[in-house]
């Protein structure tokens, strides 16, 4: 049998984005998929730890969507509070812009910017 935390405060988890906007901090709900504590691989189902050496409330950054709410970053910058490389940073933003295209255009296909040919 499980055991419960005699210490635990029952919130409801926000079911839109406009829900949590202004929710508790850092972000209680480890499980939602926008938490930066941890990562789950819906293929296989595999958990990586974002910050192995840290708890969730220890994060100063726990909401990956507040991060997109700010504006532009560097790489750097949102390689520190993902806490991943500069390179790796750009990879996701790589796939994620991939992604973007396919729903739009049906393809993956994506030409970079500096790729394309002169007009």
């Amino acid at each position: 049998m499980g055991r419960r935390c005699k210490h635990t405060t029952f919130l409801e988890h926000p079911k839109s984005r406009s829900e949590c906007r202004n929710g508790p901090r850092p972000c209680p709900w480890v499980s939602c998929r926008y938490h930066a504590y941890l990562e789950v691989n819906r293929t296989t189902g595999t958990v990586k730890f974002n910050f192995p050496d840290k708890e969730p409330w220890e994060l100063e950054e726990t909401c990956i969507l507040d991060l997109a709410e700010r504006g532009a970053m560097t790489f750097e910058e949102i390689g520190r509070r993902l806490n991943v490389t500069r390179e790796r940073s750009r990879q996701i933003a790589a796939a994620a812009l991939a992604q973007v295209h396919e729903a739009i255009h049906g393809s993956t296909d994506v030409v970079e910017e500096d790729a394309r040919p002169e007009a």
